[in-house]
């Protein structure tokens, strides 16, 4: 019995470290590590994982990847977030379709504020 148990928890955390080591790396943890001025926000990450996700991370639909953020130029960055904001304001993004299999992923107005600031935040000063 005993070496059934230790085969087990073996097996478990061999199949663990697996699972860790296949596990692909989040643009939010990336642009942590590099220290990107123009990483994607926490509090932008945390709208963009429930409203946008299922489109703009992997698929890239519309020409917006999150997932490829960290690969952007800065001003690609700047112009998407800029674009983001744009998109959400004026009520395009996520569509109206999207929400009504997806009522979860509506944006709030305190939403389009904190994407539109951090958008704001990416451009250069004015001098």
């Amino acid at each position: 019995m005993k070496k059934i148990t230790k085969m087990t928890d073996t097996l478990i955390g061999v199949l663990f470290f697996t699972a860790m080591a296949g596990m692909p790396v989040s643009a939010q943890a990336s642009q942590k590590a590099s220290g990107d001025s123009k990483a994607i926000s926490p509090e932008v990450m945390k709208i963009t994982e429930r409203s946008c996700a299922k489109c703009h991370i992997n698929s890239g639909m519309g020409g917006l990847n999150m997932s490829e953020w960290d690969k952007y130029t800065p001003e690609k960055k700047t112009a998407k977030a800029k674009a983001m904001c744009d998109a959400v304001s004026g009520r395009k993004m996520p569509p109206k379709n999207y929400i009504t299999n997806n009522p979860g992923a509506a944006i709030t107005g305190a939403d389009i504020k904190t994407i539109c600031d951090w958008a704001a935040s990416l451009q250069p000063a004015r001098k």
